[in-house]
Protein backbone atom coordinates (compact mmCIF):
# COMPACT_ATOMS: atom_id res chain seq x y z
CA UNK A 1 0.00 0.00 0.00
CA UNK A 2 1.46 3.36 -1.00
CA UNK A 3 1.90 6.20 1.70
CA UNK A 4 0.47 9.45 0.79
CA UNK A 5 1.06 12.78 2.60
CA UNK A 6 -1.09 16.18 2.26
CA UNK A 7 1.39 19.07 1.27
CA UNK A 8 0.84 22.72 2.05
CA UNK A 9 -1.28 23.60 -1.00
CA UNK A 10 -3.78 20.67 -0.04
CA UNK A 11 -2.23 18.39 -2.78
CA UNK A 12 -1.71 14.54 -1.93
CA UNK A 13 1.47 13.14 -2.84
CA UNK A 14 2.55 9.84 -3.20
CA UNK A 15 5.90 9.17 -0.85
CA UNK A 16 6.61 6.46 -3.41
CA UNK A 17 10.35 7.42 -5.08
CA UNK A 18 10.38 7.18 -8.39
CA UNK A 19 11.18 10.01 -10.74
CA UNK A 20 9.46 12.83 -12.12
CA UNK A 21 9.57 14.33 -15.29
CA UNK A 22 9.68 18.06 -16.05
CA UNK A 23 5.86 18.75 -16.55
CA UNK A 24 5.60 17.16 -13.05
CA UNK A 25 8.13 19.57 -11.92
CA UNK A 26 6.74 22.34 -13.65
CA UNK A 27 3.52 21.68 -12.69
CA UNK A 28 4.08 20.55 -8.78
CA UNK A 29 7.32 22.91 -7.87
CA UNK A 30 6.37 23.69 -4.26
CA UNK A 31 5.31 20.05 -3.89
CA UNK A 32 8.84 18.73 -5.10
CA UNK A 33 11.06 21.71 -2.97
CA UNK A 34 8.79 20.65 0.09
CA UNK A 35 9.95 16.57 -0.45
CA UNK A 36 13.36 18.06 -1.25
CA UNK A 37 13.43 20.14 2.10
CA UNK A 38 12.43 17.14 4.14
CA UNK A 39 15.79 15.37 2.80
CA UNK A 40 14.41 13.48 -0.04
CA UNK A 41 16.11 13.64 -3.73
CA UNK A 42 14.25 13.71 -6.67
CA UNK A 43 15.66 12.10 -9.60
CA UNK A 44 13.97 14.09 -13.12
CA UNK A 45 13.49 12.59 -16.69
CA UNK A 46 13.20 14.04 -19.81
CA UNK A 47 11.68 12.15 -22.56
CA UNK A 48 12.56 9.03 -20.32
CA UNK A 49 16.31 9.71 -19.70
CA UNK A 50 17.68 11.00 -16.32
CA UNK A 51 17.89 14.93 -16.40
CA UNK A 52 19.76 15.03 -13.17
CA UNK A 53 18.45 15.27 -9.75
CA UNK A 54 17.03 17.79 -7.10
CA UNK A 55 19.47 17.49 -3.97
CA UNK A 56 18.65 18.81 -0.56
CA UNK A 57 21.33 21.42 0.50
CA UNK A 58 22.73 19.38 4.05
CA UNK A 59 24.76 22.48 4.81
CA UNK A 60 27.72 20.23 6.18
CA UNK A 61 31.29 21.87 6.67
CA UNK A 62 32.39 19.36 5.19
CA UNK A 63 30.77 19.88 1.65
CA UNK A 64 33.05 21.51 -1.26
CA UNK A 65 31.89 25.03 -1.25
CA UNK A 66 31.28 25.77 -5.01
CA UNK A 67 30.19 28.96 -6.79
CA UNK A 68 26.76 28.14 -8.30
CA UNK A 69 24.03 30.21 -9.73
CA UNK A 70 20.91 30.08 -7.93
CA UNK A 71 17.35 30.56 -8.80
CA UNK A 72 14.05 31.00 -7.92
CA UNK A 73 11.28 29.04 -7.56
CA UNK A 74 9.55 30.80 -10.56
CA UNK A 75 12.52 30.28 -12.65
CA UNK A 76 12.70 26.28 -11.60
CA UNK A 77 8.57 26.09 -12.90
CA UNK A 78 9.17 28.19 -16.18
CA UNK A 79 13.16 26.86 -17.26
CA UNK A 80 13.07 23.88 -15.76
CA UNK A 81 14.54 22.49 -19.21
CA UNK A 82 17.55 25.05 -19.57
CA UNK A 83 18.18 24.60 -16.35
CA UNK A 84 18.84 21.03 -16.46
CA UNK A 85 20.57 21.71 -19.90
CA UNK A 86 22.89 23.88 -17.79
CA UNK A 87 23.53 21.31 -15.08
CA UNK A 88 24.32 18.30 -17.63
CA UNK A 89 26.99 21.42 -19.00
CA UNK A 90 28.63 21.50 -15.73
CA UNK A 91 27.05 24.20 -14.35
CA UNK A 92 26.23 24.23 -10.32
CA UNK A 93 22.62 25.64 -9.74
CA UNK A 94 20.87 26.39 -6.29
CA UNK A 95 17.29 26.91 -5.40
CA UNK A 96 16.24 29.64 -3.29
CA UNK A 97 12.67 29.45 -1.93
CA UNK A 98 11.13 31.99 0.62
CA UNK A 99 14.37 33.26 0.91
CA UNK A 100 16.25 30.52 1.82
CA UNK A 101 18.79 28.43 0.26
CA UNK A 102 16.99 24.89 -0.33
CA UNK A 103 18.19 22.70 -2.74
CA UNK A 104 20.78 22.16 -5.75
CA UNK A 105 20.30 20.53 -9.12
CA UNK A 106 22.91 18.21 -9.65
CA UNK A 107 23.79 15.97 -12.84
CA UNK A 108 21.93 12.59 -13.21
CA UNK A 109 25.42 10.65 -13.15
CA UNK A 110 28.27 11.86 -10.35
CA UNK A 111 31.12 10.89 -12.57
CA UNK A 112 32.11 11.33 -16.57
CA UNK A 113 33.43 7.72 -15.83
CA UNK A 114 29.02 6.99 -15.48
CA UNK A 115 29.28 8.78 -18.99
CA UNK A 116 31.75 6.39 -20.66
CA UNK A 117 30.33 4.37 -23.67
CA UNK A 118 31.48 0.91 -24.26
CA UNK A 119 34.59 0.84 -26.74
CA UNK A 120 33.52 1.55 -29.96
CA UNK A 121 36.71 2.84 -31.96
CA UNK A 122 38.32 0.75 -34.66
CA UNK A 123 41.33 0.35 -31.95
CA UNK A 124 39.12 -1.16 -29.28
CA UNK A 125 39.71 2.73 -26.71
CA UNK A 126 36.76 3.94 -25.02
CA UNK A 127 34.61 6.93 -26.36
CA UNK A 128 33.14 9.72 -24.53
CA UNK A 129 29.83 10.79 -25.25
CA UNK A 130 31.48 14.41 -25.83
CA UNK A 131 33.41 12.94 -28.72
CA UNK A 132 30.27 11.29 -30.73
CA UNK A 133 29.38 12.74 -33.48
CA UNK A 134 26.21 12.78 -35.83
CA UNK A 135 26.69 10.15 -38.48
CA UNK A 136 27.77 11.71 -42.06
CA UNK A 137 29.89 14.67 -40.36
Amino acid sequence: MANHRRCSTGHMHNEMRKPIGLGQLRSHTCGVLERVVAGETISVVRRGLPAGRIMPISGRSDEPKVRARTCSLDELRTRAGRLFDKVAAGEAIEVVWRGQLVARIAPAVDSPEALRVSPVLSNGAPCWIENLRPVGS
